[in-house]
């Protein structure tokens, strides 16, 4: 069998097909959409394939490409048993990725300029003699459509990709510019007034693809059409790959002989997505798997880093995102679903700027980044319908919480982290058995750390900061409250593959607070009490640490356990627990 190349980031149908690159079908769901509605809206992370589907829908439907269909879908499963409507309207395909935001004028020109673009190759595609002109995106569209219907017999199928890609990045920026843009009198809303009333005469299908529903509410009265299909469950796996997807584009791609563990490696840091409680598989990121497979076909060893760079810039408008709304409690929801790993929230599909933001609305946000997936229904029987139980997905979605929080924590602080002393405290540990240094500079990082952040916190933000540090080491992977036998580990860090040699480390912290000002200090009485809440503290670490590390899921494997006690900003307390 020949070797085929990996279509990373191509998301145009046609290409793949025509140049012979690895192409995971996904037609099947074609034939399950046409039935279900004619007006649809399917919202996923970014990167997960959406453009690709798009664009397949584009050339299927499109009665420009009748003659082309054999050579483009012959080896396909809507190929080889097609509906009665392929090749059957004019499609017309707007993508809205690549809108400006500096300001509304210029938000207003691109738009315009976009839609107007959008128009002319549509008038190209299929050799329409219409003139048009680069007045409002509204007008624009408006007379199109008049002009289409006066001189043509068929059908439009509009596709619209990425509709709230500009609107996301406006969220957590500049919320008034967003209202005013999608609001009753903004011209987007406009736009999709003139999208809906043309379903009634010339318009007789739409596909919608976006991340969050937060766009479209504030567009119900110019849209109101369209249905969500995003939690479905017969269309959970349309988006993204499944495990056997993922093994055929191995097989297909990749000559020389693999590493044994290389599917344990692409789900633990890809997999992991549920967009159904009632789907039937968990998918991975398309996007991430096609990187790293494709730096392994073409330098043969996996990527030195993890997540694709291109993917950075669009989760890293969550630092903006946390401050939308409500900041201190999106980022008090920040640190629970960090310290848990998981968190308990009714999924929101309706957002206004009228309603109240609560957390729920800030967590179902970042379910729709894809930050947060689902892991089961909310098992509470007084819990609302739409209640779940939301986790991590995987290792580069928690990778990216850490590095969210550590963000936050020094740009409101205005600290600066000495990157190459934690790395240098981070190699102690792995390589000295101590984890001196480290403590060291966690006490440094606590002090810094404003007296109101000092008043509120707690052990679980030890755990954090901790595990904020580790994760700077790219030696080893972080577990927080890691189960053992029912049991729950404050952290584990298990070395990563390269780092085999390294033991697995096991943290047991203690936070006491210091005596609150005002109340008095270094008496007799307060010093005996917190001396004998320094050696309770290490007393519990201690036992905890002895009763994990014999768990049977550490047998045979090289541990290192620490106790860490912290009075406020000082560390009490940092040795090294012996265990059998």
């Amino acid at each position: 069998m020949s070797i085929k190349l990996l279509p990373y980031g191509i998301s145009n149908y046609e290409t793949i097909i025509r140049k012979g690159y690895a192409y995971v079908d996904k037609t099947m769901y074609i034939r399950s959409l046409e039935p279900a509605g004619h007006y649809i809206l399917f919202l996923r992370p970014r990167r997960f394939g959406k453009s690709l589907f798009t664009s397949t829908l584009g050339y299927y439907y499109d009665i420009n490409q009748k003659d082309n269909f054999d050579f483009l879908f012959s080896g396909t499963d809507i190929g080889r048993n097609p509906t009665e409507e392929k090749n059957a309207y004019y499609v017309m395909q707007f993508d809205f990725s690549g809108i400006r935001t500096d300001s509304i004028d210029i938000m207003l020109e691109s738009f315009t300029n976009n839609v107007h673009d959008a128009l002319r190759k549509f008038c190209i595609a299929h050799h329409l003699d219409i003139t048009l002109k680069v007045n409002s995106p509204e007008a624009q569209l408006s007379h199109l459509f008049t002009e289409f219907q006066a001189k043509c017999d068929g059908k439009i199928y509009v596709i619209i990709d990425e509709y709230d890609h500009f609107a996301n990045e406006l969220l957590g920026a500049k919320p008034d510019v967003f209202k005013k843009v999608v609001g009753k009198e903004g011209f987007v809303h406009k736009w999709y007034e003139i999208l809906k009333r043309e379903t009634k005469t010339i318009v007789d299908r739409i596909f919608i693809t976006g991340v969050s529903p937060i766009t479209l509410d504030n567009l119900t009265s110019g849209f109101s059409v369209a249905k969500n299909f995003s939690m479905r469950s017969g269309f959970n796996e349309m988006m993204g790959f499944t495990t056997a997807e993922v093994e055929q584009l191995i097989q297909e791609t990749i000559a020389e002989e693999l590493p044994m563990d290389l599917m344990d490696t692409l789900t633990e840091y890809y997999n992991g997505y549920f967009f159904s409680e009632d789907g039937r598989t968990r998918v991975f990121n398309s996007d991430m798997v096609l990187y790293y497979l494709d730096h392994y076909q073409q330098e043969h060893k996996p990527p030195r880093t993890l997540l694709d760079h291109n993917a950075v810039s669009d989760y890293g408008k969550l630092a903006q995102l946390m401050r939308f709304k409500t900041p201190d409690l999106n980022i008090e929801a920040l640190k629970e679903i960090v310290f848990n790993a998981y968190t308990i929230s009714t999924l929101v599909s309706s957002f206004s700027f009228i309603q109240q933001f609560k957390p729920d609305h800030f967590k179902s946000l970042l379910f729709y980044l894809g930050l947060l997936t689902i892991k089961e229904l909310n098992p509470d029987p007084d819990a609302e319908s739409n209640s779940f139980i939301l986790e991590i997905p995987n290792e580069v979605m928690k990778g990216l919480y850490f590095d969210f929080l550590m963000e936050i924590i020094t740009e409101d602080e205005k600290l600066t982290p000495n990157i190459s002393k934690i790395k240098e405290a981070l190699r102690q540990v792995g390589r000295e058995d101590s984890c001196e240094k480290l403590t060291i500079l966690m006490g440094a990082m606590l002090h810094s750390l404003s007296n109101r952040d000092s008043l509120h916190f707690a052990e679980k933000d030890l755990k954090i900061l901790l595990a904020l540090f580790m994760m700077m080491s790219e030696l080893y992977i972080p577990k927080s409250e890691y189960e053992v036998e029912r049991r729950y580990i404050d952290l584990v860090f298990l070395p990563k593959s390269d780092t085999q040699n390294f033991n697995t480390l096991l943290f047991e912290l203690k936070y006491i607070k210091k005596s609150e000002k005002g109340k008095k200090r270094n008496t007799k009485s307060s010093e005996a009490a917190k001396e004998k809440a320094i050696a309770e503290a290490i007393s519990g670490a201690t036992e905890q640490l002895k009763r994990y590390s014999s768990a049977e899921e550490f047998s045979g494997k090289k541990i290192s356990a620490f106790a860490i006690v912290f009075v406020g900003d000082e560390c009490v307390y940092r040795e090294k627990v012996q265990v059998e």
